[in-house]
């Protein structure tokens, strides 16, 4: 691969912030090694979805024949394989973790331990033992969330704001094993909810609020966002599956959580309606979802994949129209 290959994703930045990054990082991102430590701090520290996704794919397409990563011309290096299958393993469903477990097993000394060029690390060992331990799990629990930061959380609920939500459908667009990895999403609205607003004032309604977006940031394997007023969504990691029923539970239990919170105010209960699509089309099945579950009358169904649109769009009503687009500003 030419430099000029390598280096080509990199210029497809999206802001200044990332322009200064790529610019800075630029003699970096030519090792492997800086570009698997790079991406790894991006979806840690900070969202720069192009950019990972350029990363990820350049070190995806420099593993060698031995299942290893190493810079330039040198062999397979212990600690650079470590950075790039921790990277991969939890970001690509594409990603195959047994060639890298068969090379660490022969890079593992007599002694037990993994040696890097330079001193011994016992740090390095661990993080190989544990990587190892990870690598048998499927992809769905190895997946790592992007980081977000509290200053871009909802002030009323606590959960990721909406703009989450296409953050996730960016950085699952620029990764090909997760643009066409199965994601199970639902968008959920709380019927009632207007009547007991009206009722009990808005700090009353806050507090409901708060208690149901608690409440849903506890199913297990999931992230919560709030859509916007009373609506919410609920992605599941990628390759993952079980989220109907997950939320099946949920809903079984709301009514006894809402009492307990609220005593006889009436039951505020969450309409759901969940499908599974590309991780590239998240944003267009918000859109469709959140038209279906407004004309829907029974409170839980899953649309299946259709033949129309992404989610077999009703004629006349395309995601993106206004209509699908109903926010619910603070």
């Amino acid at each position: 691969m030419t430099t000029g290959a390598r280096t080509s994703g990199l210029a497809a930045v999206e802001s200044p912030v990332e322009a200064a990054i790529a610019r800075a990082c630029a003699n970096l991102a030519l090792l492997v090694s800086g570009s698997a430590q790079l991406a790894t701090g991006l979806v840690a520290l900070d969202f720069h979805p192009r950019l990972v996704g350029s990363l990820a794919g350049r070190v995806s397409a420099e593993q060698r024949d031995d299942g290893g990563w190493g810079d330039g011309e040198y062999p397979s290096d212990v600690l650079i394989t470590c950075v790039a299958a921790d990277l991969l393993a939890t970001l690509d469903p594409a990603y195959d973790p047994g060639p890298t477990a068969a090379w660490f097993a022969r890079a593992q000394r007599p002694d037990g331990w993994w040696r890097a060029y330079g001193p011994e690390s016992t740090w390095l060992s661990v993080e190989i033992a544990g990587w190892l331990l990870e690598a048998g799990r499927p992809f769905a629990d190895r997946f790592r969330w992007p980081h977000l930061a509290l200053t871009n959380r909802d002030r009323r609920t606590g959960l990721p704001f909406y703009a989450y939500l296409s953050d996730l459908e960016r950085l699952f667009a620029e990764v090909p094993g997760l643009a066409g990895a199965d994601v199970e999403v639902a968008f959920l609205d709380l019927a009632g909810f207007g009547t007991f607003n009206n009722a009990y004032r808005m700090a009353r309604g806050d507090e409901a609020l708060r208690a149901f977006a608690q409440a849903l940031d506890t199913i297990p394997g999931s992230m919560a966002i709030r859509d916007g007023g009373d609506e919410f969504i609920v992605v599941g990691p990628p390759t993952a599956t079980g989220l109907p029923g997950r939320l099946a539970a949920f809903r079984a239990a709301w009514p006894r959580i809402f009492a307990e919170a609220f005593d006889d105010a009436g039951i505020v209960a969450p309409r759901v309606l969940t499908a599974v699509v590309p991780g590239r089309s998240l944003v267009p099945a918000r859109n469709t979802l959140g038209l279906e579950v407004e004309m829907e009358d029974r409170p839980a169904r899953t649309l299946g994949r259709a033949s129309r649109g992404p989610l077999g769009c009703r004629p006349g009503r395309p995601p993106g129209s206004a209509s699908s687009r109903r926010r619910h500003d603070d």
